[in-house]
């Protein structure tokens, strides 16, 4: 679809994340369904109509202030936002692709497949999160924990200890 100005619609996301000082993420993009998944899942949005184009502000309020001060005090909140199994199953998924394509590139020595690595990682992930179990990754205010994390759970569920550390998980953040 083109626009009066002859462009098509494009979609500005501009994503304020975390106590201050904010993060704001700029994000661009002229398909039509990503504005739709956008809009159902993002809390707090504004839309603003002006020269043809959509801009869309998204404020993460929905999530936790940073509270977390030690991987160990992280994991367990980590674990309680990763319940539906379809979710773990995609970030284990995730993880193993980043992992496997990173020794594939250092055996091949085609280091443009470390390119990939993000997209592998996080893709999975968060469809996980946005489709399975409707919340918001903790990657924005925690990148580093829930980096850490991601590759503990991997670990977890590779181990068979997923289900004894998620009872854990949820009796000491206190969700049943």
């Amino acid at each position: 679809m083109l626009t009066s100005s002859g462009l098509s619609p494009c979609l500005l996301l501009d994503i304020t994340v975390g106590t201050p000082p904010h993060y704001k993420v700029h994000f661009a993009t002229h398909s039509t369904y990503l504005w739709q998944f956008l809009l159902k899942t993002m809390s707090s949005v504004r839309l603003i109509l002006a020269l043809d184009y959509c801009y869309v502000t998204v404020n993460a309020t929905t999530m936790p202030d940073r509270k977390y001060q030690t991987l160990r005090e992280f994991y367990p909140f980590y674990l309680t936002e990763h319940q539906n199994r379809t979710s773990q199953i995609l970030h284990f998924t995730g993880t193993l692709l980043f992992l496997a394509t990173i020794v594939f590139a250092i055996v091949t020595q085609r280091w443009w497949l470390l390119l990939l690595c993000p997209v592998l990682g996080y893709g999975f992930a968060w469809v996980g999160h946005f489709f399975f179990e409707k919340n918001k990754p903790a990657t924005f205010i925690y990148p580093a924990f829930s980096l850490a994390s991601d590759f503990i759970m991997f670990w977890h569920i590779l181990t068979g200890q997923l289900p004894r550390k998620m009872r854990e998980a949820r009796r000491e953040i206190g969700v049943e």
